[in-house]
């Protein structure tokens, strides 16, 4: 008993603590906030998807610019796509993207987007088929 009384004598008597903000910490604004957000889960897959295949350094940028495009395009998990969801990304390449001159996209840089996606679905699926079981690119020509 007479150690209860003693230890309770000393956490008694310890000091208040304060908190004394840094002034090097300022709020973040807002994009700062943005670019502070988590890294998007489907994006961890296609770097391992990047990783995987020996690509040649152009055909790797393009996957990459081309699987870029399609995550910012769209926000559904890999597992929520359907074949109607690759076909409005198409007629999206088709009828909204412009190049930097302002000009619509011509059929081989659709060809190529397409085809880089594809690719990935069908990695998808043979590597991830817990994740998605059906490629949503079947049937999208």
């Amino acid at each position: 008993m007479q150690l209860v009384k003693s230890m309770n004598f000393i956490a008694d008597s310890l000091p208040e603590i304060k908190l004394i903000p840094l002034e090097s910490e300022t709020p973040l604004n807002v994009q700062e906030r943005r670019s502070a957000r988590p890294t998007d889960i489907r994006w961890m897959k296609v770097l391992e998807f990047l990783r995987s295949n020996n690509l040649a350094p152009n055909s790797r940028k393009l996957y990459e610019r081309e699987l870029k495009r399609f995550l910012a395009w769209s926000e559904l998990h890999y597992h929520e796509l359907r074949p109607r969801h690759l076909a409005l990304y198409k007629e999206y390449l088709r009828d909204e993207l412009r190049t930097d001159v302002g000009k619509p996209l011509s059929k081989s840089s659709i060809n190529a987007g397409i085809a880089a996606l594809k690719s990935f679905f069908k990695w998808m699926c043979y590597t991830y088929p817990d994740i998605i079981a059906t490629n949503p690119t079947l049937g999208i020509s």
